[in-house]
């Protein structure tokens, strides 16, 4: 049986979402951090952070992206505010550069830095533009 994230939709979890389990999409330690904040201020942290994947130990499913993991959930408002930062870019699989799911990378976008995590295999990667 699997459980499902209130903070960020995450519909993997192992644990029900209470006595210390931690949600590895968003970090959320339950019985801990939703005791001084609710579920949808805890949410609106993780995507005001770029809602990156936070668990080092557990990799995102192939393909995640926090977007549609939300708006999935039926958090659209969440989903909208994280898409306004976020822009999807193609990279060639050629020339040296072969993504894989976790590699990590720098991209200049228009002057800015912005990181990029979770490429999938066909070169495609969700950036959060650094505000």
């Amino acid at each position: 049986m699997t459980y499902v994230c209130p903070v960020c939709g995450y519909n993997r979890l192992h644990e029900a979402p209470t006595d210390h389990a931690i949600c590895p999409s968003c970090g959320t330690q339950f019985g801990y951090d939703d005791c001084t904040a609710s579920h949808e201020e805890l949410r609106d942290r993780w995507v005001a952070n770029g809602a990156r994947w936070w668990s080092p130990n557990t990799p995102p499913p192939p393909g995640w992206s926090a977007f549609e993991q939300l708006k999935r959930a039926g958090f659209v408002r969440a989903a909208e505010q994280l898409q306004d930062k976020t822009v999807e870019v193609q990279l060639p699989l050629g020339g040296g550069l072969i993504p894989s799911q976790r590699q990590s990378a720098a991209v200049i976008l228009q002057g800015s830095w912005v990181g990029a995590n979770s490429w999938s295999s066909s070169g495609n990667a969700q950036v959060q533009v650094a505000t």
